[in-house]
């Protein structure tokens, strides 16, 4: 994944990011206001957070930002997740999934139609790492070794993938999990992709010396840890374990192990922009293991279903 890693060579990859939620508008909703599920109140993808609730949008448009996003799922959209709050502009997500390259070209074409006088914050949403795993025609399938019959994956498989019509035809079509995994994986390449048309939009229209690029995850995916198939199900480390890459321009690369939770990426980038974090917010700024001496977080929060299934994870 070229363009993830040139972005991981220009700023803060954190190699244990946990999702503080497995599921997409819990997740979400907590990425943009630093909230867990349990202040907010979303648990599942058919409720919205409530209005007023300040995210990292409605931050930055007071601050003077112009303010856009990109959706990708219909779940998402501000009728259902009431996340359009804030947001000057939204491209709503239509029932035919965008592949990432278009969700790119979208992104740079709302970035054209924005105020030049002002400083921007662009949320683009891409979905092509996600089942059903159909990455286009062309996209190169990695090569894996094929070990796991596709009946282990038949036998643990809940109801939503039993009567879901392409996993039924893809129970049927393919022998092995891995054949899946590797459409997965294409997947990911193909998002990678994508991204590299964002990024050199970014460069070309002079961007690139005052952008930050904060790149992440709702969740992962799991492909047989636990006995879960091509799903996200369970506070589990594959279905928790996200990726987080904070690319800034002239600055020197750093990696860090320590746990860190997507609850802390709005006031970490509230605290790159100089602007003061929202007081009810429950993450804090990253930025603060680079630049004094500060104990890590111990451990990490994650929580499901009102607090029927919680998490309490360490390194």
């Amino acid at each position: 994944v070229p363009t993830m890693e040139g972005l991981a060579r220009h700023g803060w990859v954190f190699e244990n990011c946990i999702s503080v939620a497995m599921l997409t508008n819990p997740s979400h909703v907590s990425l943009l206001t630093s909230l867990y599920p349990k202040d907010h109140g979303v648990y599942d993808n058919e409720t919205g957070l409530a209005d007023g609730v300040p995210t990292i949008a409605t931050i930055l448009k007071q601050a003077g930002y112009a303010t856009s996003s990109v959706i990708g799922f219909p779940h998402l959209n501000p009728e259902v997740a009431n996340l359009g709050q804030g947001f000057s502009k939204v491209i709503p997500a239509t029932m035919q999934e965008r592949r990432a390259d278009e969700t790119s070209r979208l992104a740079l074409q709302v970035l054209d139609e924005s105020p030049t006088e002002k400083p921007f914050f662009l949320w683009v949403h891409y979905v092509d790492p996600h089942a059903p795993y159909d990455p286009p025609k062309s996209a190169p399938l990695p090569s894996l070794a094929l070990k796991t019959p596709m009946r282990q994956a038949v036998a643990a498989a809940p109801s939503f993938q039993r009567h879901h019509p392409w996993f039924q035809n893809a129970f049927k079509t393919y022998r092995f999990v891995e054949e899946l995994e590797a459409r997965y994986l294409a997947e990911v390449e193909e998002t990678d992709r994508g991204l590299k048309i964002l990024v050199d939009g970014l460069l070309s229209k002079g961007y690139g010396s005052n952008t930050i690029v904060a790149l992440t995850s709702d969740h992962g995916e799991s492909f047989g840890e636990h006995d879960l198939y091509f799903q996200h199900g369970g506070l589990y480390r594959p279905s928790l374990h996200v990726p987080l890459i904070v690319a800034m321009p002239d600055t020197e690369p750093k990696r860090l192990a320590t746990l860190v939770s997507s609850i802390d990426v709005v006031p970490t980038l509230l605290g790159l922009l100089g602007l003061p974090e929202e007081p009810r917010m429950r993450g804090s700024s990253l930025s603060r293991f680079f630049s004094q001496d500060q104990l890590p977080s111990p451990v990490v929060f994650s929580e499901h279903m009102y607090h029927q299934q919680v998490a309490v994870r360490s390194l």
